[in-house]
């Protein structure tokens, strides 16, 4: 086999081409930018993720690495960053079956750059659709806590006579904001959730002979029991009278 000076020296793991010597200042600027990215990215922020690419792109060139296949390297880098980005957004619990689809898909496309423009137009794509997923995350991570919160609030005052006014009050945001969120993610209404709720806790005191139907409406703050019994209906298709008899059965 013909073995050139070139091949002797890449077999030596000591040897590292002068190219590579890369000068501390531009691997501090790299890594900075490497990071400012990384934080873009796990808050959604696209256009500002995007310009720290650029500014990552514009001061480090993988290429160096490998001098002599310009694209086989600048392939290896991105796909190191991708892998980085990848692991990044798990920390903010994107699921991993949506981060799985993602790299995948990733993986097919950097494999398939045969251009330096690609290189870019796939380096915008990662960004971009890392970034979406995070910024969807965030926006259900919200949207569970702001929930949680509502419903504690319900289940602490349920016996008291509870407005979607005072639950937004007690978490601190509009009622028509709360309204909307409440009923994206819980398919109902905050009015009627919190009526069926009541409705549903008084079955215990409604399976207690000792109780009258005007009580449990009392106690549940439905103010008469004609007003109970209507919910009732509503809810389970029986009155509450029906639904007693049927359980002492």
């Amino acid at each position: 086999y013909h073995i050139t000076n070139r091949n002797i020296k890449m077999k030596n793991q000591n040897y590292i081409p002068n190219n590579v010597k890369i000068q501390e200042n531009v691997l501090i600027r790299r890594y900075t930018y490497e990071n400012l990215l990384l934080d873009n990215i796990k808050k959604g922020n696209v256009e500002q993720a995007k310009f720290y690419l650029n500014k990552l792109l514009e001061h480090f060139d993988f290429s160096v690495r490998l001098p002599f296949e310009n694209l086989r390297a600048n392939k290896n880098g991105i796909f190191i960053l991708a892998g980085i980005i990848r692991k990044s957004v798990e920390d903010i619990k994107v699921p991993l079956t949506e981060i799985n689809l993602l790299s995948s898909k990733v993986f097919y496309m950097i494999e398939n750059i045969d251009s330096k423009k690609e290189l870019l137009k796939v380096c915008n794509f990662i960004v971009e659709e890392y970034s979406r997923l995070c910024l969807h995350q965030t926006s259900v991570q919200h949207h569970s806590t702001l929930i949680d919160n509502a419903i504690f609030f319900i289940n602490i005052n349920l016996k008291k006579n509870i407005t979607v006014t005072d639950v937004a009050k007690y978490c601190n945001v509009s009622i028509e904001h709360l309204s909307r969120k409440f009923k994206l993610v819980k398919k109902i209404t905050l009015k009627k959730y919190i009526i069926n709720l009541k409705i549903e806790h008084s079955l215990i005191e409604l399976k207690n002979p000792s109780y009258k139907i005007k009580e449990i409406a009392m106690i549940y703050d439905f103010g008469s029991s004609e007003i109970y019994s209507k919910h009732f209906k509503k809810l389970f298709k029986l009155s509450p009278m029906i639904y007693r008899k049927n359980i002492t059965l």
